[in-house]
């Protein structure tokens, strides 16, 4: 699930930023950790989830009624990314970044499905793991954790952006439903007591 967001962003980036170098369009953007970028020094955009967090406004939302019962409550998540350019000369540097400044202020709420591959995006709609609109908005961490992120990478500090990404959902694991009543929220489940509590 949260693979699906990095690449829908990732694709939304390929296909509105051109690379400021000889860099091929198909994997000019890559998604930090994998083993494809081209290794023969030529820039590439380096798109890293460094946060989750459980979104602050939408995690009360219940799940909507299908069929006269409710289904489990989806987890909303905040997601933040961090958007680097680590290979290159400095000018191609400031041109790369400066177009995914213009990009995500052009376009700040994105149709995930529109950015990912058919048989992807078809899996996530039925899912419902992603809401129809991801909402990216440019952010400033506090100096403590872009100091902490940069010693975690092993490099010194470098220009960079980062964004915040609303909302992720992650479906409930078991597929529990309760009867829907109108104008009657469903029961919050509470955990069973451990040990002492049975009947005598």
């Amino acid at each position: 699930m949260l693979l699906s967001v990095s690449k829908a962003l990732q694709g939304f980036l390929q296909a509105t930023v051109a690379p400021p170098d000889e860099t091929p369009i198909e994997r000019w953007v890559q998604i930090a950790g994998n083993d494809q970028s081209s290794g023969d020094g030529r820039g590439e955009l380096h798109l890293s989830l460094y946060e989750v967090e459980p979104d602050p406004f939408l995690r009360n939302v219940r799940g909507k009624p299908e069929g006269g019962t409710y289904g489990p409550t989806p987890l909303p998540l905040t997601l933040h990314y961090m958007v680097t350019y680590p290979v290159g000369l400095a000018e191609h540097r400031h041109e790369a970044l400066g177009g995914v400044l213009r990009a995500f202020h052009t376009q700040p709420s994105l149709n995930a499905l529109d950015y990912l591959a058919v048989d992807e995006s078809k899996q996530v709609a039925r899912d419902g793991t992603i809401a129809s609109a991801l909402q990216v908005l440019l952010e400033l961490p506090a100096v403590e954790k872009l100091g902490h992120m940069w010693s975690a990478q092993g490099n010194g500090a470098q220009l960079a952006l980062f964004y915040r990404v609303n909302v992720a959902l992650i479906p409930a694991f078991l597929q529990v439903r309760t009867v829907a009543v109108d104008g009657f929220d469903p029961p919050i489940p509470h955990p069973m007591p451990s040990g002492g509590g049975g009947a005598r």
